[in-house]
Parts: C-alpha cells; sequence; structure tokens
C-alpha cells in the first residue's frame, strides 16, 4: 500500500509539473530586461528556438486549451532574446479549423457519427 501511495504521489507531481508551463498570467507578468535562464527555470524550455540575427533568438511557448468536444484553441507566446535578456515578446492565437458544414463531419465532435451520444 506504501508504494502504491508513493507511486500515485509521483504520478501527480509529474502531471502538476508538466502543467506548469506558460500561460497568459504568467505571459503578461514577464518584464522587459528580465533574464530567460530566470524563466527558463520556472516554466521550462521553450517549444521552438528561431536565430533571428547576431546574438538574436525567438523562443515559442505553445499553451493548448481544450475544450468540450475536443474543440482546440492555441495561445502562441514569442520572447524576443538578445544577449540573455528579453527583449520583447508578442502573442497570438490558433484556433481549430472551420469546417463546411455541408461537405465534412465536425471536426470537433470526435467520432461523428459515433460518438457515444449517438451524433446530432
Amino acid at each position: 500500500m506504501r508504494y502504491f501511495a508513493l507511486a500515485l504521489l509521483l504520478l501527480l507531481a509529474g502531471c502538476y509539473s508538466s502543467s506548469s508551463r506558460m500561460t497568459r498570467t504568467t505571459f503578461d507578468n514577464i518584464q522587459m530586461g528580465e533574464p530567460i535562464n530566470q524563466l527558463q527555470a520556472q516554466i521550462g524550455e521553450p517549444n521552438s528556438v528561431y536565430s533571428i540575427g547576431m546574438n538574436a533568438y525567438e523562443y515559442e511557448y505553445i499553451e493548448k486549451i481544450d475544450f468540450q468536444y475536443g474543440y482546440v484553441v492555441e495561445n502562441h507566446y514569442f520572447l524576443t532574446i538578445s544577449d540573455g535578456k528579453i527583449v520583447g515578446k508578442r502573442y497570438s492565437q490558433e484556433r481549430s479549423p472551420a469546417y463546411d458544414l455541408i461537405y465534412q463531419a465536425d471536426p470537433n465532435y470526435p467520432g461523428y457519427p459515433n460518438h457515444p451520444t449517438g451524433g446530432y
């Protein structure tokens, strides 16, 4: 029983730490001039790093928000880094692609028409 409790605790701790990535609140609280290594210690490594010039990089963090029936919104947070410090930031949001109601099944409704609720 002790080992089961320990394994469960480690599993929950792993889930909690993976969700502590970049969020909108974290992004809004980032200050210009803040060292990137301090931020990375808090939220982890970026999803992508792009070189944009001499000793300048753009870090991209992606936050996926999954709504009911698989509808997904992605928040993309970009940080411009120069000489190890944050000198710029920007944000964009992507939504699930639209579909043609007449010719395509709703991509936001998983398993349609085999969904447990029986479809529409």
